[in-house]
């Protein structure tokens, strides 16, 4: 039902604007840092801007040189007045542009589709994706001539700009949705060849500006960028459990309808000659295909309940964004269905996972109550002086005996494989290999880059070192160039309960090939290993073929696994990343790891290994590789192996 107009907005619909503020009022100023893999990043992040790293040289990560706005919220090297600022101008952005929709569309169902979207977001807010979301809202403002001027253009090339620094891969997207956007109104007659030339260079203007300002080794961060994203497919992905088959469902069945909806508009806009409005709104609808493609990505490759909760986060606003701009067209009706489905959707998904929530929230309205209490602890943060964390209630995995942190004093450190944390708690002058964290250095590029750094005279004094990763993979397979050039530049010096302390060789040690091979098995088939002392370094190859390419790019690749056979006859299976097999591993060596965990006796095992080379480590007998989708995989599996050992 339409509200009545007493002038550009309603009472009512002004009340419900400011309200809606309220709602999405930020409620945190800064985060205190704390231990653990994601706050570990978190802080190399601010590390890297706060000791002038070079981004795409001395850091190569996810997050680029901005990433700390909107992502990792601490204080280290930041003041707390550029998260305000920055809160303030998001969330005068997210205003105009809740305003611009009431002005529009003032009805009793768009102030209830937006309650339950903002609701929604409460799932998990990831600002990147909202200022995504509002380059393109904006840009389609603009192409629908409801926005007008070269400030509105400026600003979506600082918001494309901002993504960029941020956050990698949604960066490129929104760099390049702005290219295209200003050349289709352009083709559109919207702007003016001169405008489009003038965006054009002030965007690149500010690239290069902020290139150096921010340390930038441009292609070091293209390059590394590339590569994080790339294998991020290979690497990351978290197979869906059998729960999350109906959200799959749902998603596809909505991002196949929306492809259905644009194909109809599209045939009709030929056979009738439609209006140029119709154009529009069909670019428009493409603009949000792609949001729609990169949310399904976001929320299922890595199919843990984070990244899925932001895909229903944002799915209501992207139905909304649909029936906005498809409103004055033919398919205004079939628009307004979709937006319904998408909130329903989203809104059964919260209320299945979150029943007990949902209820206080929605039925006790509890979430009034905590959200004003989160504000007034907000403004708090700002009167009050920046608090510090308290490293006694961290938890035990980031302490060092004492002789340890004196014997490193301030000699340059590096730590692996990503408790990055403990070198801020104890104050040591932290240098890292360029992608910080052993699981991210996923592929050949990224692990090579880490080998280079601690051979070359950058490399750190001392490594502290445990064997741990994530997601059930074999822990020693991460980072194996990484480990070669630690076998041959590092040495160990202290050895305690949970970690290995290396300093470095004054003369590198030598070693020598004894002989290269290749050979093909096929995918499910054992390799018997041969019985030698020497460090077998072995690339195996995999290729997915046309199933397999689909499934990566439409949803998450099929899996890939290891068997490994102990000497003892015992095995475990393990996840294989196709990427960090192509990199190569050390075959047929074993330390144990547990994700996230390791025993005393793993860390004795890790000394035998690397003080003797390898000789004195315990062997594996042969391997497995297999898929359960085997489907997806060609059948044939080369591996390139060399032997290495010490004169």
């Amino acid at each position: 039902m339409p509200l009545p107009k007493t002038s550009k907005m309603s009472w009512l619909t002004g009340i419900a604007w400011l309200f809606f503020l309220f709602l999405l009022h930020p409620t945190q100023l800064y985060i205190i840092p704390y231990a653990g893999l994601d706050n570990s990043w978190n802080i190399a992040i601010n590390w890297a801007v706060n000791d002038g790293w070079v981004f795409g040289k001395d850091f190569v990560f996810t997050y680029g040189p901005l990433g700390y706005l909107g992502g990792t919220y601490l204080t280290l090297g930041v003041s707390k007045w550029v998260y305000f600022s920055y809160n303030l101008w998001l969330w005068a952005l997210m205003g105009f542009a809740l305003y611009k929709v009431l002005e529009e569309m003032p009805s009793i169902y768009t102030l209830v589709y937006i309650f339950i979207s903002i609701l929604l977001l409460q799932l998990f807010i990831d600002r990147f994706f909202i200022c995504l979301y509002l380059q393109i809202f904006l840009s389609s403002l603009f192409i629908q001539e409801k926005l007008k001027g070269l400030p509105w253009l400026l600003l979506l090339s600082f918001l494309a700009v901002y993504l960029f620094f941020s956050k990698l891969n949604i960066g490129f997207i929104a760099l390049a949705f702005h290219l295209v956007f200003i050349i289709y109104l352009t083709l559109r007659k919207k702007i003016q060849l001169r405008t489009l030339c003038l965006i054009i260079l002030v965007t690149a203007f500010t690239l290069g500006t902020l290139v150096y300002i921010l340390k930038v080794d441009l292609m070091g961060y293209i390059v590394g960028s590339i590569h994080i994203i790339s294998a991020y497919n290979d690497a990351m992905y978290l197979p869906f459990k059998r729960n999350k088959l109906l959200d799959i469902i749902i998603a596809y069945g909505l991002f196949f309808s929306f492809g259905f909806l644009w194909i109809r508009q599209g045939l009709g806009l030929l056979r009738k000659k439609g209006q140029a409005k119709d154009l529009d709104a069909l670019f428009i609808q493409l603009c949000l295909a792609g949001f729609f493609y990169i949310l399904i990505k976001q929320g299922f490759t890595r199919a843990d309940d984070p990244h899925e909760y932001i895909f229903f986060a944002f799915l209501s606003w992207l139905g909304g964004g649909l029936y906005f701009f498809t409103k004055d067209t033919a398919l205004q009706k079939s628009a307004r269905v979709y937006a319904t489905l998408a909130i329903v959707s989203a809104s059964s998904f919260y209320v299945i996972n979150n029943f007990q929530t949902f209820v206080q929230n929605t039925i006790q309205l509890d979430f009034l109550l905590g959200h004003t209490q989160s504000v007034i602890r907000y403004w708090g943060q700002v009167a009050s002086p920046v608090e510090g964390p308290s490293f006694h209630l961290w938890p035990p995995e980031t302490e060092l005996p004492k002789s340890m942190v004196e014997k490193i004093g301030q000699e340059t450190i590096d730590i692996v494989p990503y408790e990055l944390s403990i070198a801020y708690r104890y104050g040591l002058n932290f240098s890292p290999r360029p992608v910080v964290q052993s699981y991210s250095a996923y592929d050949a590029y990224l692990d090579r880059i880490n080998a280079q750094r601690y051979a070359s005279d950058l490399g750190p004094q001392f490594i502290l070192f445990r064997v741990e990763t994530i997601d059930d993979r074999y822990p020693f397979y991460d980072e194996s160039q990484t480990k070669l050039a630690m076998l041959r530049h590092y040495q160990i010096d202290t050895v305690s309960q949970r970690y290995l302390l290396f300093s470095r060789r004054e003369k590198p040690r030598d070693y020598i090939t004894l002989r290269q091979d290749t050979i093909q098995i096929k995918m499910g088939d054992t390799l018997s290993l041969e019985p030698t002392e020497a460090l077998q370094w072995a690339q195996v190859q995999t290729h997915y073929n046309l199933w397999g390419t689909l499934l990566r790019f439409f949803l998450q690749p099929p899996d890939l696994q290891v068997e490994v056979t102990y000497q003892d006859g015992s095995s475990q299976v393990f996840r294989a990343c196709k990427t960090i097999l192509e990199a190569g591993v050390i075959l047929n060596k074993h330390i144990p790891g547990d994700n996230f965990k390791q025993k005393e006796a793993d860390v004795n095992q890790s000394q035998a290994f690397f003080g003797s080379f390898g000789k004195d480590a315990k062997s594996i007998r042969k391997v497995r590789f297999f898929s359960n989708k085997a489907y997806g995989f060609n059948p044939t599996i080369s591996v390139q192996s060399s032997y290495y050992t010490t004169e």
